[in-house]
């Protein structure tokens, strides 16, 4: 059975199949290179008419039978995370509605301000007498530290795609 969704605005369809989805490509003479993508990830790259395809095989273990779920596209994820569009085609073949793609300032950001607590943490743990609140001028400045340490201005991330970034945010920076 075969069912179509979206994954960051790309269609993905969806097949659960009860054989091998590579047994099937070589039976029909398609041939097809396996990507090295992840030692835990089985992703093929075909082309059926003229258009290029990519296949995310994940096995299902019933007790009694062999099956695969396949996620056919046309395009690589555009975060390149194959497990996510698994995880977001499977919520929506359950009712939930498509993710949205986080914008790379949105991991930008989660990662200068992920880094800049720890700092503080251990900034803290150096002195057993400083566990107040968190200076929220200090925590802004080691965001931007950090946001250069990636090579990005503060400047050039509201110049950014950031429809996931909290505008509070952008304007305390």
């Amino acid at each position: 059975m075969a069912n179509t969704y979206t994954h960051y605005g790309i269609e993905v369809i969806r097949q659960a199949i009860s054989d091998s989805f590579k047994s099937i490509l070589k039976k029909a003479g398609q041939k097809y290179t396996e990507l090295a993508v992840s030692p835990e990830l089985d992703v093929i790259k075909y082309t059926k008419d003229g258009v290029t395809k990519y296949a995310l095989i994940c096995p299902r273990n019933y007790p009694d039978e062999y099956a695969e779920v396949v996620y056919l596209t046309t395009q690589t994820p555009d975060d390149c995370n194959w497990m996510l569009l698994a995880e977001d085609i499977e919520q929506q073949h359950q009712g939930a509605t498509p993710r949205q793609r986080k914008t790379r300032a949105k991991m930008l950001l989660d990662a200068a301000t992920t880094n800049a607590y720890e700092a503080l943490d251990s900034a803290d743990d150096e002195n057993i007498f400083s566990a107040g609140p968190v200076d929220e001028e200090e925590l802004i400045q080691l965001i931007k530290i950090n946001l250069a340490s990636y090579g990005v201005m503060v400047g050039e991330l509201k110049d950014m795609e950031h429809y996931d970034v909290s505008e509070d945010m952008l304007n305390k920076l």
